[in-house]
């Protein structure tokens, strides 16, 4: 089992702040603990199991920088595996999660441009 978590560094984009992300990812954590929600089913599909999500995202977001207009500020996503008794969320599945859940969705939301890759410094 993978014990290191990941990170990504984006750019925000188009009005959204850090505190928008953190919104949108604490919404998106919750449904999926929802059964029959949309992101749920996505993840069901990418064969995840999320029946045992733990109540909040293992899931930080750190700003990185500061300036006046959001893209000249960016974040950091950082995900940390959890291995509690009832719950085994591998770095890997967090990560699947991430890339092919909540990120899109939170894309699909906001505008295709709200978050962007950046550069690691």
């Amino acid at each position: 089992m993978t014990t290191q978590g990941f990170q990504q560094r984006y750019s925000l984009q188009s009005g959204f702040y850090a505190d928008d992300l953190v919104g949108e990812i604490d919404a998106l954590w919750a449904e999926l603990r929802q059964p029959g929600s949309g992101a749920r089913k996505g993840a069901e599909r990418l064969k995840i199991d999320v029946t045992d999500l733990p109540e909040r995202a293992p899931i930080t977001v750190t700003q990185d920088g500061a300036g006046f207009d959001p893209a000249t500020v960016a974040v950091i996503v950082a995900v940390a595996p959890l291995v509690l008794p009832i719950v085994k969320l591998t770095a890997k599945v967090l990560e699947d999660l991430w890339t092919h859940v909540l990120l899109p969705r939170i894309l699909q939301r906001k505008g295709e441009h709200a978050l962007k890759p950046a550069p690691h410094r």
